[in-house]
């Protein structure tokens, strides 16, 4: 997952802040809302950004995170699930 969320080359931001508003699209429609909101900064950031090095790198690690939290999350609902 870490390597996905790389800032990518000048060529690869387009793609990459699509995929990142795909991914806000469906952290709304799941209630995320932590989870979304730091897609879209991470997606603006992206559009904007001048350079490799952007303001996108702390957003693209605390996205990282979220996501970790959301899986770990998931993962507890399954186990609840497989107890019932």
């Amino acid at each position: 997952m870490r390597a996905a969320l790389s800032v990518p080359s000048a060529a690869d931001r387009s793609g990459a802040a699509e995929r990142l508003h795909s991914l806000s699209g469906v952290a709304s429609f799941l209630q995320a809302r932590q989870l979304a909101r730091l897609a879209v900064a991470a997606e603006g950031a992206l559009r904007n950004a001048t350079g490799p090095a952007s303001t996108a790198l702390p957003l693209l690690d605390e996205l990282a995170l979220a996501i970790t939290a959301l899986e770990a999350f998931i993962d507890q609902i399954d186990a609840a699930a497989a107890d019932a």
